[in-house]
């Protein structure tokens, strides 16, 4: 009997960890699709216009924002990391002041790194179908 509970927690243990494995790829997958889809609607919901009139979208201006946004999977502590190494990035995403000598400029927070309400119904549907795929 004892074969059997030890067997059985073992695959439990590998279901469990393959599970985690593939919906922290999903997760991975569907943040860049929503960060794409950010920068395609100018923000879900609208992010405060730009001031400037140069005819670029809102943060597309030379497109590197975007581009250099990527979701990494850190399997050791089971997290899905979504960032950049842009110095700029993390006050289009939070907002803040930046202070000049004699002004400051206010940049209102766009953020661009989150999942939009319309997003998690298609994530909850395509980890469901996954769960369904991976062997226990």
């Amino acid at each position: 009997m004892a074969n059997n509970w030890s067997d059985l927690l073992n695959k439990f243990n590998q279901y469990q960890g393959k599970l985690k494995t593939v919906v922290l790829k999903i997760l991975a997958v569907e943040a860049e699709i929503s960060k794409d889809k950010n920068f395609a609607a100018e923000g879900r919901p609208k992010w405060k216009p730009k001031k400037r009139k140069d005819g670029n979208a809102t943060l597309l201006r030379t497109g590197k924002l975007q581009q250099r946004t990527t979701a990494t999977v850190d399997f050791e502590k089971g997290q899905v990391i979504i960032g950049n190494d842009l110095v700029y990035g993390r006050i289009h995403q939070e907002g803040g002041v930046i202070s000049r000598t004699g002004y400051d400029i206010v940049i209102p927070a766009r953020p661009y790194m989150k999942f939009a309400e319309e997003d998690y119904s298609r994530i909850a549907a395509t980890i469901a179908q996954a769960v369904k795929r991976v062997n226990p």
